[in-house]
C-alpha cells in the first residue's frame, strides 16, 4: 500500500511460536515491569515495558536484530536496527490520527493476543484527513505492520480500549544507514 512517499507492507506470523509464547507470558503477568511513559503524550493508558534483562525480551531484541537484513530488503535500503519495545493498551488509551515525529524511519508493529483478542477496529488505522479513515488493519495475534517513512503518514486508532480490551504490541525502530 502506497500512501504519499510512504509505502506499508502487511506482515503475518512475524515471530515463532516459542517467541509468541514468551510474549503472550510477559503480556498477560503485569508486573512492576510495566511503567507509565511521559514519551506518549496523547493519551493517558499506555504501559512500557522495561524489563530489559528479561531472557524473553532479549531473544525478541535478538530475533528483530536478526531481521535486519529482511527488513532491507523488503525496504530495498540498508536499515540499522534501533530499539525494541513492548506495549501494553489499557482502559482509555485511545490515539487520535497523527504524524509520528522524525524519529523513526521504519517502523515495524507487530499486534500479540489471542483468539479471543481479535478486533477489527483496535489496529493501525491510516487516515486520509483527520476524521477520515482510508484504512484499518484488524488487531489479530502475531500480525501488523513494517512502513518506510513513519513520519509522513497519519495514523492513529478508530476507538477506544474499553475493557476488559487490552492492546499488546511489539514495536520496533529500524533508521536508514
Amino acid at each position: 500500500m502506497l500512501f504519499r512517499s510512504s509505502r506499508m507492507f502487511f506482515i503475518d506470523n512475524f515471530f515463532t511460536p516459542d517467541l509468541v509464547e514468551g510474549l503472550h507470558n510477559i503480556f498477560q503477568n503485569v508486573n512492576d515491569d510495566w511503567k507509565i511513559t511521559t514519551q506518549f503524550k496523547h493519551s493517558p493508558g499506555r504501559l512500557v515495558y522495561t524489563g530489559y534483562q528479561n531472557t524473553v525480551m532479549q531473544q525478541v531484541t535478538s530475533y528483530c536484530k536478526d531481521a535486519t537484513s529482511w527488513v532491507s530488503g523488503v525496504i530495498g535500503q540498508d536499515v540499522e536496527f534501533k530499539q525494541v519495545d513492548f506495549w501494553l493498551d489499557t482502559k482509555g488509551y485511545y490515539l487520535p490520527a497523527h504524524y509520528d515525529r522524525g524519529d523513526v524511519d521504519f517502523g515495524l508493529q507487530i499486534y500479540m493476543g489471542t483468539k479471543e483478542t481479535i478486533n477489527p477496529h483496535l489496529g493501525f488505522t491510516v487516515y486520509r484527513d483527520l476524521q477520515t479513515p482510508l484504512y484499518q488493519m484488524c488487531y489479530r495475534d502475531n500480525s501488523g505492520y513494517l512502513v518506510d517513512d513513519a513520519y509522513t503518514v497519519m495514523h492513529g486508532m478508530e476507538e477506544e480500549i474499553v475493557p476488559p480490551f487490552e492492546r499488546w504490541s511489539v514495536y520496533v525502530r529500524y533508521f536508514k544507514r
